[in-house]
């Protein structure tokens, strides 16, 4: 069985690393469908705006056809917009951790030199 010996701020980094690899995550995920919830809500009332203008009395059935045109409009950019959400939570919750890492460990070397 191989054991790592880790140091205190190695253990405190790893800790950290996998808190913001979940928090990231699913900070990026809420962004994502706050953003297509938003998009979609725009399409969908452009589309409205739209049949409105071009029909300003529209009958019964114009208004009901016109809602569920809109309503798949609307579902479908919804749909596009959280197209790639997952791939972007993944990218924000990993991407950052090695850049971290690395500046840490830059800080420390420089931290040493100066000390010597």
């Amino acid at each position: 069985m191989i054991r790592f010996h880790l140091n205190g701020w190695q253990r405190v980094g790893i800790v950290l690393s996998v808190m913001w690899a979940v928090g990231g995550a699913l900070w990026m995920n809420n962004i994502q469908w706050q953003r297509a919830n938003a998009y979609s809500l725009g399409v969908g009332s452009s589309c409205r705006a739209g049949f409105e203008v071009v029909q300003p009395t529209p009958s019964e059935q114009a208004i009901e056809d016109r809602e569920k045109r809109c309503q798949a409009i609307q579902e479908r950019s919804f749909n596009s917009a959280v197209k790639f959400k997952s791939r972007d939570a993944l990218l924000a919750g990993l991407v950052p951790i090695p850049f971290a890492w690395l500046l840490v460990y830059l800080v420390v070397i420089v931290v040493r030199m100066r000390g010597d």
